[in-house]
């Protein structure tokens, strides 16, 4: 789908979308148990739909249900049972190490850039714990044989869900195991949630120095019912759109998220667009004034909208630590800086950072090159541009926030569909 933006001031209240890192992470763990779990969603994509596919692969009922899902946990039928993770890394980084725990492993495939995004650390551990491969790196891969514990050493520069997989399968072993670190750790505040969700499931981890003791021949326990928060991720737009002369409330937010994409409260307030706290949510009404220093190695899922918002906000913008951005659904990196080119921005790019000069965005025509958080962030940015913007694959938001062009009508955009 390609769609022009003719640019308009978006106002109104948006309800943040279910978190799609608390849903996988929760499903997972549901279909681990014993008993069913029920969990509560106001909104689903498709990332979780294949979670859902795949573990439904692994033997685990999925029942759709008018307010999430219904997960009945169950053993697989077949041994190496196929698993199409779509696009979704999650998926396939935190099934890789379960299925191995499971005993029955799989052959996993992907679409989109999911192929030639890297797991070669990780096949490389599960390789020397029990485990054997057919190849290295990418998709698609099969694994064989039962995991077994010990120690697994990762680095924690490449991907935080590398130890969230082994974080939710280590428990399901006789032994105890270990995970140590070679690197610090990046986007820690994913592996924080994790391990949260996992206390929720009566499973416990003892973080140490560099790393992690898992004990062995734990249990999850399902709570029940059990519904994932609000979507710190997907806030971000709109209370970036709402730092564009917007007036935005968004609702449905936890503020003892251990969710890190939160920061992007605190990267407003530094641009001189503070966001307030009110009793039904956090409005964001201002306009960015100052220019920000930001290191995106903890939030790298917040890079596409601080620089597309600094851009059409016309503040210059040096943000570091965006190595990683390289092995997103796109290369995010070179997608910002020819997007803020196309759009009549100046920007440098380097291997990890970018430089947005202060200066104002006319429009033009941009491709979301497949990624859903470029999608989103060109919408926002078009807020601030003097004339219509062109994205082509917009259709790509449907892997975290199929509502959102939706959404986005109803606050007052105005978009056309080419």
């Amino acid at each position: 789908m390609d769609i022009r933006i003719t640019p308009a001031v978006l106002k109104g209240s948006v309800e943040a979308v279910s978190s799609k890192s608390a849903a996988h992470r929760i499903m997972i763990m549901a279909a681990l148990c014993s008993t069913p779990t029920h969990l509560l969603l106001n909104s689903k994509n498709d990332d979780m739909t294949a979670t859902g596919r795949c573990l439904a692969a692994l033997g685990c009922g999925v029942e759709e249900t008018g307010d999430g899902f219904l997960l009945t946990p169950g053993a697989a039928a077949d041994k190496l049972p196929l698993l199409d993770c779509g696009e979704s890394g999650s998926t396939l980084r935190f099934l890789l190490p379960v299925a191995a725990a499971l005993g029955c492993g799989g052959r996993f495939e992907g679409h989109g850039r999911l192929p030639q995004r890297t797991i070669a650390a990780l096949v490389k551990e599960l390789n020397r714990h029990g485990c054997t491969t057919d190849r290295p790196d990418g998709l698609p891969i099969t694994i064989n044989g039962k995991l077994t514990g010990g120690k697994f050493v990762l680095p924690g520069d490449v991907s935080s869900q590398f130890i969230t997989g082994l974080l939710m399968a280590l428990p399901l072993l006789k032994g105890n195991s270990q995970i140590r670190l070679t690197t610090p750790l990046q986007s820690s505040a994913y592996v924080d949630l994790t391990i949260h969700l996992m206390k929720r499931f009566g499973v416990t981890i003892d973080i140490v120095e560099n790393g992690w003791n898992i004990g062995g021949g734990q249990t999850y326990r399902s709570p029940g019912t059990l519904a994932a928060e609000g979507d710190w991720s997907g806030a971000a737009f709109w209370l970036a759109a709402g730092a564009l002369g917007g007036d935005i409330l968004s609702t449905g937010l936890e503020l003892d998220s251990t969710q890190g994409d939160k920061a992007f409260v605190d990267m407003l307030n530094q641009m001189g667009a503070p966001c307030r706290v009110e009793e039904t949510g956090i409005r964001s009404c201002g306009r960015i004034c100052q220019p920000i220093e930001a290191d995106i190695l903890q939030v790298p899922d917040l890079a596409p909208m601080l620089a597309l918002l600094c851009a059409a906000g016309g503040q210059k913008l040096y943000m570091t630590g965006g190595a990683r951005l390289r092995d997103k659904e796109s290369d995010r990196l070179s997608a910002c800086a020819d997007a803020i080119t196309a759009l009549g921005g100046c920007v440098e790019e380097t291997a990890d950072s970018l430089l947005v000069h202060p200066g104002s965005l006319r429009g033009g025509e941009c491709d979301s090159f497949g990624d859903h958080r470029m999608a989103m962030a060109l919408a926002i940015a078009a807020c601030g541009c003097s004339g219509p913007v062109v994205i082509r694959n917009a259709q790509a938001v449907s892997k975290s926030y199929p509502l959102f062009w939706e959404e986005y009508r109803r606050l007052g955009g105005k978009i056309d569909v080419l």
